[in-house]
């Protein structure tokens, strides 16, 4: 049985790779869990900005974020 950590790092990539949609996301996501790392790994992807535009970050802060958002799934699927 696949982990609770392996499936919240494997949905996040396949959202960030535009492989599913959010809806998708959702539903794949488990749920009920008292892991923090999954938790904010949600988190960030749920509040994730768009880069550019008007209310969206810049090109680096965006980078950054998006960086936060890769470091946790790699520990997902370090310790699944």
């Amino acid at each position: 049985m696949e982990s609770q950590r392996n499936i919240a790092a494997k949905a996040a990539r396949q959202l960030l790779a535009k492989q599913i949609s959010y809806n998708q996301f959702l539903d794949a996501y488990p749920e009920e869990t008292k892991d923090s790392d999954i938790e904010k790994l949600f988190s960030l992807i749920e509040h994730q900005p768009s880069e550019g535009g008007l209310i969206g970050l810049g090109k680096i802060p965006h980078e950054q974020y998006m960086a936060q958002i890769m470091r946790i799934i790699e520990l997902l699927e370090k310790t699944t």
